[in-house]
């Protein structure tokens, strides 16, 4: 019996198959460092929120302390401060809204502060909030942070 030995098509086959696993794996690689870059983007972009609520609360406080007026205006107050920032190194950008309302009856202050940063990664806008209660003498008796 003669052997028939024709393995002259079998190269393109294997180096084909190859080709496509490498592919494949290629691919699946790109995905996954696509999805890693996207999420320390999105965790970026929301602790940048957080420290932007936390410096319209700071900001709130120094307006509060260095203002003569408080507390004795007879009626409740409201400070209304809308700033923003650019990072030199990051290029996140965010802006801060804080209110803060003068309660007489308790001679305690509310304040509610929230950081937003533009969405770089793609998603959407970050955002959190801080409501904060403060005393006339600066002790904050109350810190709640809302994502």
């Amino acid at each position: 019996m003669k052997c028939i030995a024709n393995n002259k098509g079998t190269a393109l086959f294997i180096t084909i198959g190859v080709v496509a696993l490498l592919m494949i794996l290629i691919g699946s690689l790109t995905m996954a460092l696509n999805n890693e870059i996207r999420l320390r983007m999105a965790t970026e972009e929301r602790v940048l929120a957080k420290y932007l609520a936390e410096a319209g609360i700071e900001r709130a406080i120094f307006e509060i302390v260095t203002n003569d007026d408080f507390p004795n205006s007879p009626e409740t107050i409201n400070i209304s401060i809308d700033d923003g920032i650019a990072g030199q190194t990051t290029g996140l950008v965010g802006q801060y809204q804080v209110s803060a309302i003068y309660m007489s009856g308790d001679e305690s202050f509310i304040i509610f502060s929230t950081g937003v940063t533009e969405p770089t990664s793609g998603i959407r806008e970050r955002s959190m909030s801080i409501e904060v209660i403060m005393t006339l003498a600066g002790e904050i008796i109350y810190w709640q942070e809302v994502h």
